[in-house]
């Protein structure tokens, strides 16, 4: 993530992180993270209840719940999950916004990547998001990109928004063949 964003023509490096979490009465949940500050300008999230500001302002102890996983289970914005992360940790998580995501993250709560790699003691980014600078020329920038993540990370892709999207298509029609 560093060297991406060391990259020329790239404004911002951010990545994502994934774990699970065992809620009381609920089983064992999805959880994804993100750096609520610039992780609105880098993918285009859908929120069914709730706002971009308080998105941006995620901090301890809040998380995002998905619109499935708040219907499913009767929550909504305000209501308070008590998770138990792979670390063993007890973490009260109050639900800031709902999200209506059928895309990427659409895991049952998000959080902030400080609380994952605090509280789930993950550490390593799963997926990672870039931003061009304005005027940046993209087939430049993922042509640099592609060479560094082809040499620090083997067997890993440098994707479009339209191809990463036309990937999880892919991987939804797969599932329903």
């Amino acid at each position: 993530r560093e060297q991406g964003s060391r990259t020329d023509g790239v404004a911002a490096a951010r990545g994502v992180r994934f774990s699970k979490a065992k809620v009381p009465g609920k089983g064992t949940v999805q959880v994804a993270s993100i750096e609520p500050s610039t992780f609105t300008q880098l993918y285009d999230l859908k929120l069914k209840k709730g706002s971009l500001d308080a998105v941006r302002a995620l901090g301890d102890g809040q998380a995002l719940m998905s619109k499935k996983y708040a219907e499913g289970h009767d929550l909504d914005i305000g209501a308070t999950v008590q998770a138990t992360t792979p670390s063993g940790k007890h973490v009260p998580l109050k639900v800031a916004a709902i999200t209506d995501d059928n895309g990427f993250l659409s895991t049952d709560l998000v959080v902030s990547e400080p609380v994952m790699t605090r509280d789930f003691g993950e550490t390593k980014d799963a997926v990672g998001f870039i931003l061009l600078s304005p005027g940046a020329d993209p087939k430049a920038a993922k042509k640099q990109l592609t060479a560094l993540v082809d040499r620090e990370y083997p067997g890993s892709e440098v994707l479009t928004d339209k191809e990463f999207k036309d990937s999880v298509a892919g991987q939804v029609d797969q599932l329903l063949t």
